[in-house]
């Protein structure tokens, strides 16, 4: 049973994936994605309460593969500071390869609420715990500098969502590799210029 719930689930977002790709935002509304997916109105609703639901349900959906994918990267046997520039250039790259759809929600207000109670969400807590223990194999090897784990991964997740968002404002954005090399950079090495007689102290 839990199966086919979670197949009916899967079936109605996509749904809303198609509305919103043929009508926008501004045409997703309940009675469009329930048409949609061939269900009557008050199905549709035992499992989405309000519109607000359905995005959150939308924007969900469209990260949780490339959570997956990073926190497969993160586990990974790789150094540490290889995993961290990975993860920039694949977190750019996802977003860039979806550019239409998460622009478009970038504009929306309920989405806009949603991405404020991401930090709460299971999706963001795993990148995030996942990060942060990326960061710790680094300091215990001694690659990285002692901080808080937990804290600089924050750091390090929301310096790439602040990139990723200014991308999608940005009619010609540039290219990915040339941003996730600079995100990658600063975040390992920092931003101040070091002399090379310091260097050598």
């Amino acid at each position: 049973m839990q199966g086919w719930k979670n197949l009916k689930k899967r079936t109605l977002i996509d749904a809303v994936f198609q509305v919103f790709s043929e009508h926008g935002l501004d045409g997703l509304t309940m009675d469009n994605v329930a048409l949609e997916a061939g269900v009557a109105k008050g199905t549709l609703y035992a499992y989405f309460k309000s519109k607000e639901e359905l995005v959150k349900s939308a924007i969900e959906a469209s990260v949780a593969p490339l959570v997956k994918e990073l926190t497969e990267l993160l586990e990974s046997d790789s150094p540490p500071d290889w995993k961290i520039r990975q993860l920039t250039s694949r977190h750019l790259t996802y977003f860039e390869a979806h550019r239409g759809f998460f622009r478009a929600l970038l504009y929306d207000r309920q989405a806009a609420h949603c991405r404020a109670k991401r930090y709460k969400s299971t999706l963001y807590q795993t990148l995030l715990r996942s990060t942060a223990k990326v960061v710790d194999q680094g300091m215990q090897s001694g690659a990285f500098r002692p901080a808080n784990p937990l804290k600089v991964a924050s750091l390090l997740i929301e310096a790439n969502i602040a990139v990723i968002n200014l991308r999608l404002v940005n009619e010609k954005p540039g290219p990915v590799k040339q941003d996730a090399n600079l995100l990658s950079d600063i975040f390992l090495h920092g931003i101040t210029r070091v002399s090379k007689q310091k260097k050598e102290t």
